[in-house]
This record gives C-alpha cells, sequence and structure tokens, in this order.
C-alpha cells in the first residue's frame, strides 16, 4: 500500500483536508473564530460557523494587518503576505493526523499554529 499524502481530520466545526510534507500532515487556513469583520470587529472572538463537507486547508489564510517594518528588515526573507481582518486562522502540524475524540475541539491538542507572519522555513 502507497503513503498517504493527505488526511481528513474532525474538528468542532467540520472536517479539513490536509497534506502529507515532510515527514508530517500539514493543514493550512483552518479557522477558530468567526471573522473579526462588520459588527465583530473590536469585540472578542466568537464561534466559527460549522461548514459541510470537507473544508480543503492546503493554502495560508491572511494574516493580520501588519505595520510595515523598517525597510530592509524582511528583505532577506523575501516575505509578502496578504493581509487583512478575516485572519483567525490555525496551522496544523501533526506526524500522525489522528482522529480527535467527538467531545473535544480538534485545534486544543494541535501541536502547531500559525500567528502573524510565515517566514519561509514554515511548512
Amino acid at each position: 500500500m502507497g503513503k498517504k499524502t493527505r488526511a481528513v481530520v474532525e474538528t468542532s466545526a467540520g472536517k479539513a483536508e490536509g497534506r502529507y510534507s515532510e515527514g508530517l500532515f500539514v493543514f493550512k487556513g483552518v479557522p477558530y473564530a468567526a471573522p473579526p469583520i462588520g459588527p465583530l470587529r473590536w469585540m472578542p472572538p466568537e464561534e466559527v460557523k460549522p461548514w459541510r463537507g470537507v473544508r480543503p486547508a492546503f493554502e495560508f489564510s491572511k494574516v493580520a494587518p501588519q505595520i510595515p517594518p523598517p525597510p530592509g528588515v524582511l528583505d532577506a526573507l523575501n516575505v509578502v503576505e496578504p493581509q487583512g481582518e478575516d485572519c483567525l486562522y490555525l496551522k496544523r502540524v501533526d506526524p500522525g493526523a489522528r482522529r480527535c475524540p467527538p467531545t473535544c475541539t480538534c485545534l486544543d491538542p494541535w501541536r502547531g499554529f500559525q500567528h502573524g507572519i510565515r517566514l519561509p522555513t514554515f511548512l
């Protein structure tokens, strides 16, 4: 049997599909709260709305709006990130992509997440 290249995990809001990369299953852009836009701006986060089916988790989401760094600071990293207020997403990195018990939110035990800026060395 061939090596598994994709995995589906269950979260409290629905299923997310990730990919196998460099020995780990990686899930990018999984929402953990409702987007803080419109009337939710400057308010405590609200629960993410459940989705139907399997949500692809292959791409990073936007990062929170940032003040530009001084000229030259990030030039060596070649980092250019799309920014926006809809930025409450996690990145999960898991060696086994195991299924979470139905009583937990699968975002709690995830061992890695992306917040703010993404550097090129991340998966």
